[in-house]
């Protein structure tokens, strides 16, 4: 069953369960998160992730996307 997230600004559906964790990150890095999730700090931290790369230009995780990103 997807799970539909809570914010209301965003309705992702994920093909599995979402996890509540704890992690420590940087203060520098709250603002450019919150901002690239649009106010919702875990829907940012899951964007950057969806869209990070390696240093040869592929996917980090790559979800069914082939070939490097363009």
């Amino acid at each position: 069953m997807p799970i539909a997230l809570r914010s209301g600004r965003r309705q992702h559906e994920y093909a599995e369960p979402l996890l509540r964790k704890t992690v420590t990150i940087p203060a520098s890095y709250l603002r450019l998160l919150e901002q690239e999730g649009r106010g919702n700090l875990s829907e940012g931290i899951r964007l950057m992730l969806e869209q990070a790369c390696t240093p040869n230009g592929y996917y980090w995780f790559p979800m069914g996307r082939p070939g490097p990103r363009r």
